[in-house]
């Protein structure tokens, strides 16, 4: 997962170039967007980070990683390369996982922000997630949240 990060990071500044086919990481690729949504609202909170380092392999040195992702996300105003390979390389089910996911990450802190929900239903439009799946993934997180 480094070496994913660490080319996704120093690719970008390389114009209309996507992640080569061999390097592409689902896992990688969710963790990037789960970031943004913890980051959305302008505060991360100590729950979204331990979320988020519950995502990275336990082998993997994890504070390494979050400042990758920290650094990455500071440097780029585009995600164009990460959602072409969602929707070149992931079936319905895989980008289902990923929305799924980003609603886990937002509501792990107990509170949705508004931002956190613009971004997550954002990235489900543009990997074609319907509307309508995209709410019930929210309420299924959120009654894990709340239920459990």
């Amino acid at each position: 997962m480094i070496k994913f990060l660490k080319n996704l990071f120093n690719n970008k500044n390389k114009k209309n170039e996507s992640i080569p086919k061999e390097e592409f990481d689902i896992h990688s690729t969710s963790l990037v967007l789960a970031y943004e949504v913890a980051r959305s609202d302008g505060e991360i909170d100590i729950n979204e980070i331990e979320y988020l380092k519950n995502l990275i392999d336990d082998s993997e040195c994890k504070d390494e990683i979050l400042n990758q992702l920290e650094e990455f996300s500071e440097n780029n105003a585009s995600f164009y390369d990460l959602i072409k390979d969602i929707n070149d390389k992931c079936s319905k089910e895989q980008k289902e996982g990923i929305i799924r996911l980003l609603w886990d990450v937002a509501y792990s802190d107990e509170f949705l922000e508004v931002h956190e929900e613009r971004i997550i239903r954002r990235i489900a439009d543009l990997i074609m997630i319907k509307d309508v799946r995209v709410l019930r993934l929210k309420d299924d997180s959120k009654n894990l949240k709340f239920n459990s």
